[in-house]
């Protein structure tokens, strides 16, 4: 037996989709068989870094949130690992997200290398890892991170700060930096 093999005995219908919405997350469509979601968590090195970068869209009343992954490797040397460029997770997340009419929460299964979200309205802040359950960090472009601070941390979990916190902490970033 191989440890592939225990994920595959999970394998049942689960309801998370690619993309859902608080109107369409109980809506079922879609599967994701655990085995595909657990294959980049156990046979590669590291752990994502999920970026997030917002741009509204006044015209179309959205606001477009890309999101993308690499690899997080603390104390990694950039240049050294050609193989870190091809990694890819599944990974489930939950986005939370403040707009004119409140507070939402949006469901996205992020497998490749990055999407665009398309929220409805003018988004005021994202948070990518609601109550910091999703085992990834999160790097904010500055404005991104300057809406979050001013209008979102009032509605973070102690979680989802302490989260925040540990993402923004010196060796992190200076992790984070060097890999670019």
């Amino acid at each position: 037996a191989r440890g592939a093999d225990l994920w595959k005995a999970f394998d049942v219908p689960a309801s998370a989709t690619r993309q859902q919405t608080d109107a369409d997350a109980t809506s079922g469509v879609g599967c994701v068989l655990l085995s595909t979601v657990m294959r980049g968590w156990v046979e590669q090195a590291g752990f994502p870094l999920v970026s997030v970068q917002m741009s509204p869209d006044a015209t179309a009343g959205l606001t477009h949130v890309r999101i993308s992954q690499r690899r997080f490797l603390p104390g990694a040397v950039p240049g050294q690992d050609d193989a870190a460029a091809e990694q890819r997770w599944a990974i489930p997340m939950v986005i939370r997200y403040e707009n004119e009419t409140g507070i939402h929460e949006a469901r996205l299964l992020l497998d490749a290398e990055s999407t665009t979200l398309s929220l409805p309205g003018q988004v005021r802040w994202v948070q990518p890892n609601a109550d910091a359950v999703g085992y990834f960090r999160v790097e904010y472009d500055s404005e991104g991170l300057s809406q979050l601070l001013t209008h979102g941390v009032p509605a973070m979990t102690v979680s989802e700060k302490l989260a925040l916190l540990s993402t923004q902490s010196p060796g992190c970033a200076r992790t984070v930096a060097r890999r670019r």
